[in-house]
C-alpha cells in the first residue's frame, strides 16, 4: 500500500504537443463536393463541429484514406492550427 502512495504523488512528466498549421495552398487545394445523403450513408455530420449535413451543402473532402468530409468552415478553421485530419490523423503540408 506504501508503494501505491509512493507512486500516486510521482511527478509525471509530459512533453507539450507543438500545433503546426497546415500550409494555405493545402488548405485551398481540398476538394470541394456537396454532400448527398446516398453517397455518404454512413457520414451524416461533421466531426469538427458535431452538426449534422444538409443534402445539396458544400463540403470539403481530405486526401486521407478514407476522404474524410467536413463542414468548410470547421476544416478550414481547424487546418490553420492543426496540419492533420480530425479523424484520422493523415497529415496535411506544412509551410
Amino acid at each position: 500500500m506504501d508503494e501505491l502512495i509512493q507512486n500516486d504523488s510521482m511527478e509525471i512528466d509530459v512533453n507539450e504537443s507543438v500545433l503546426i498549421a497546415a500550409s494555405r495552398a493545402s488548405i485551398d487545394a481540398l476538394e470541394r463536393t456537396k454532400y448527398k445523403t446516398e453517397e455518404w450513408k454512413d457520414v451524416t455530420s461533421c466531426s469538427v463541429c458535431c452538426q449534422e449535413f444538409t443534402t445539396g451543402e458544400e463540403i470539403r473532402k481530405m486526401p486521407c484514406f478514407r476522404a474524410h468530409i467536413f463542414h468548410i468552415g470547421c476544416i478550414e478553421k481547424w487546418l490553420t492550427v492543426s496540419h492533420t485530419c480530425p479523424q484520422c490523423r493523415y497529415p496535411m503540408p506544412t509551410e
